[in-house]
């Protein structure tokens, strides 16, 4: 069976919006005219608005009420335990565990 990698990776992001502007380039679409045009400035600032407005309206207060409460709690659960990772006393790696690595022999 195929498996379809899911990861896109962030070199083939900027690899596809470098032969984008290369493409509009060769096509004769002057990105820096659109960019710095009345129109395009307009719109540029109500799509941020609306950014603006669900995240004050929508997303900082799911954030304050529910899920930073929430986050708080289990990190100061977890966070002693966590102190202690580095020093190899809960690193399953640690030499100080005594924990011998898994021998694979491949025939």
């Amino acid at each position: 069976m195929k498996f379809m990698n899911t990861q896109g990776g962030f070199v083939r992001m900027i690899v596809l919006i470098v032969v984008i502007v290369l493409l509009l380039s060769y096509l004769g679409f002057d990105l820096k005219t659109f960019i710095e045009s009345d129109q395009t400035q307009g719109n540029l600032r109500y799509v941020w608005s609306g950014v603006l407005w669900t995240w004050n309206t929508i997303l900082e207060p799911i954030w304050t009420k529910y899920l930073s409460p929430v986050l708080t709690y289990f990190w100061g659960f977890i966070g002693g335990t966590l102190e202690n990772f580095g020093d190899g006393s809960l690193n399953p790696f640690s030499d100080k565990n005594n924990i011998e690595p898994l021998q694979v022999e491949f025939q």
